[in-house]
């Protein structure tokens, strides 16, 4: 089971039926609870995760959810005060090295 559904199709019954069918993290697919932070660190993993699926077929990063040893284990959710300033952080850190991905990496 993947989400084989556009971003703006996905609803909160599918990411729910990911953790009831307990689909476990693979190469396309990878959950976090929470959104990477500033720290260099932190945009280093993010990068990492990027760069993993734009190498493979591509894949699901999906934030919001608590995993335990790879496996989903509950939907945690996300408490955004600016939807739209955190896409543009996190597209900013992928074009920020972009240059640096051969192929380069479309976001």
């Amino acid at each position: 089971m993947a989400l084989n559904k556009p971003l703006e199709a996905i609803e909160e019954g599918d990411l729910q039926a990911l953790v009831d069918n307990q689909v476990s993290e693979r190469k396309t697919i990878e959950y976090k609870e929470a959104l990477s932070g500033n720290a260099d660190g932190d945009k280093k993993e993010f990068l990492a995760d990027v760069s993993s699926f734009a190498n493979a077929s591509g894949g699901d990063l999906i934030y919001g959810i608590k995993e335990q040893s790879g496996v989903p284990i509950e939907l945690s959710g996300l408490e955004l005060s600016n939807v739209d300033a955190e896409i543009l952080r996190l597209e900013a850190v992928c074009k920020g090295l972009r240059s640096g991905f051969e192929p380069s990496v479309s976001t």
